[in-house]
């Protein structure tokens, strides 16, 4: 009995394993300042407070 393996079948394990010895480059992120995200976050809950009150005057809620 003769078993017959493709290209396909050779490559995988090789393709597999390139990522062992391949150099993984990683890129500095630089992010605002925390007071500064945290002020964008407070200004756009306040939009969210000030529409959600609108929203609930339209609708008769209290």
């Amino acid at each position: 009995m003769q078993i017959l393996y493709s290209m396909q079948d050779c490559l995988i394990p090789t393709v597999l394993s390139i990522n062992k010895y391949k150099e993984v480059v990683y890129e500095k992120v630089e992010y605002e300042p925390t007071d500064v995200i945290m002020g964008k976050i407070e200004a756009i809950e306040a939009e969210i407070q000030t529409e959600f009150a609108e929203l609930k005057e339209l609708l008769n809620i209290k």
